[in-house]
């Protein structure tokens, strides 16, 4: 393995299924006052780079998509990250 520097075109195309790319150090920043983990977590999440696939992560982040109130939602969030956090998908 080697360290080298990329493009965010050619990270994004090397780390989505197929690519060649075994490990990338990106950023990402989920917004500072509602975060909507979707794209990065849901199995078919649009940037699901790490190719996580659980159900009951996908069925909690639909709900919490689906509940406006944020106190509401705040406990799906928390076990979002629960889930998140014990499968480590990323670094």
């Amino acid at each position: 393995m080697f360290i080298e520097e990329a493009t965010v075109a050619a990270i994004l195309e090397g780390i989505r299924p197929g690519g060649e790319l075994d490990f990338s150090l990106f950023g990402w920043e989920w917004g500072a006052t509602d975060p909507d983990v979707s794209s990065l977590l849901h199995s078919e999440g649009a940037t699901n780079f790490a190719r996580i696939s659980n159900p009951r992560l996908d069925e909690l982040i639909e709900q919490g998509l689906s509940i406006v109130d944020q106190e509401r939602r705040q406990p799906i969030n928390y076990e979002i990250l629960e889930i998140f956090v014990g499968e480590a998908p990323v670094l």
